[in-house]
């Protein structure tokens, strides 16, 4: 499924947004999947979800191989206690037109720090293009704020399109990145991937 859908779609890059290998997953398995993924010889990104913490291969040793990935765009971060905080510039004519930010909701969500590293890296790329940049923001699990969004789309259908199959699994903890996202005017689309049937 997975190589006829790339096939098809023939996509510029690709972003695994978590859950990325079996709880059964040894060594073995991963370095398999890191190979398959470098197969299509297209740059690729991924975040990691709740299961890729109680999996076999310590998170170190995936932070290792998803780094040394040949294709891969992975960088381990620096937010305290996550992995996969990093970004991406997508680039036109050697200018920024848009930047993807990947980011790392481990079991319950984002902490201050991810806040933090949020707004620093936000600014700092608005600083090195003097001006804002659009962004789209990947986590696994969605962050509270997006409840809100939800529920305006409820009264007005119109600003979305997607189907809801099941209720939103959301971050246990969340400081307010919707918020800060909000208020930094770069972030446009939140994407994540630990609901499983919706597509919204």
């Amino acid at each position: 499924i997975v190589k006829n859908t790339i096939k098809k779609a023939q996509p510029d890059l690709l972003v695994l947004t978590g859950d990325n290998i079996t709880s059964k997953a040894d060594e073995r398995l991963l370095n398999k999947f890191a190979t398959f993924m470098d197969s299509f010889e297209l740059p690729w990104a991924l975040i990691y979800g709740n299961h890729d913490y109680v999996v076999k291969v310590p998170i170190e040793k995936q932070n290792e191989v998803y780094e040394n990935a040949k294709y891969g765009l992975f960088k381990t971060g620096n937010v305290k206690d996550h992995n996969g905080n990093y970004y991406y510039n997508i680039e036109r004519n050697n200018e920024v037109i848009y930047s993807l930010i990947f980011t790392d909701s481990k079991y319950d969500g984002f902490t201050i720090d991810h806040i933090n590293w949020y707004e620093e890296t936000i600014n700092q790329i608005t600083t090195s293009n003097n001006k804002i940049i659009p962004s789209i923001l990947f986590s696994h699990i969605p962050p509270k704020g997006l409840a809100k969004a939800y529920e305006t789309y409820l009264k007005d259908n119109s600003i979305g399109y997607g189907s809801m199959y099941e209720d939103l699994s959301l971050q246990k903890t969340d400081p307010g990145i919707y918020e800060k996202a909000l208020e930094l005017k770069s972030t446009k689309m939140f994407v994540y991937g630990h609901d499983h049937i919706n597509t919204l």
